[in-house]
């Protein structure tokens, strides 16, 4: 039984129910635990500027034509430090779409559309860093985005099988279940 006082908390942290916040709870761990089995350096909140990653390569690779030994050393270490933080990037993206790809895929998923939105977004991100070429082959782009095409179109054409086979049979619950997935599958366009 939860108390007016417990409910008063959980109403002031947007939780509606102790079975919410205890979601939550468990979504958060997940994050982390998912942070330290990839033992990510960095934590990525906001979308990169690509153009000055860019821009800070092609000068990272200027200053190693230097003479000087210790401005070579550094340029080198900031352009080795510079890559590996865009790897890195490259690799959050990667499994941004995975887990959101996940969850729209999974029938028993409620509304796709949250996460639909959220796939969206980081596939946008994806193809615009295709624009700063030093970038994008530091994030591995052009690998990452052929693996995914290649995953979307063999997820639809299964889904168009299964959806017939379920038309056929009369399984109209399930039918409609994966038609709200293809129509929220905002990812086809990939296909």
């Amino acid at each position: 039984m939860i108390s007016p006082r417990e409910n008063d908390f959980l109403q002031e942290k947007v939780q509606t129910s102790s079975e919410l916040l205890e979601k939550t709870i468990d979504e958060k761990k997940t994050i982390l635990t998912e942070f330290e089995q990839y033992k990510q350096t960095y934590y990525f909140r906001e979308k990169l500027d690509a153009g000055v990653a860019n821009n800070s390569l092609v000068y990272s690779s200027h200053c190693e034509k230097v003479g000087q030994h210790g401005v070579k050393e550094m340029a080198a270490k900031t352009e080795a430090w510079l890559k590996k933080y865009l790897e890195e990037y490259g690799y959050f993206l990667d499994k941004e779409i995975e887990k959101n790809f996940k969850h729209i895929t999974r029938i028993d998923e409620s509304d796709p559309r949250p996460y639909s939105d959220v796939l969206e977004k980081y596939l946008e991100e994806l193809f615009s860093l295709e624009k700063n070429a030093l970038v994008f082959e530091n994030v591995h782009g052009a690998e990452t985005i052929e693996r995914w095409h290649r995953q979307f179109f063999n997820y639809h054409r299964s889904l168009e099988n299964l959806m017939e086979e379920y038309k056929i049979s009369g399984r109209n619950q399930e039918f409609r279940n994966l038609l709200t997935i293809a129509q929220e599958g905002r990812f086809r366009w990939l296909c």
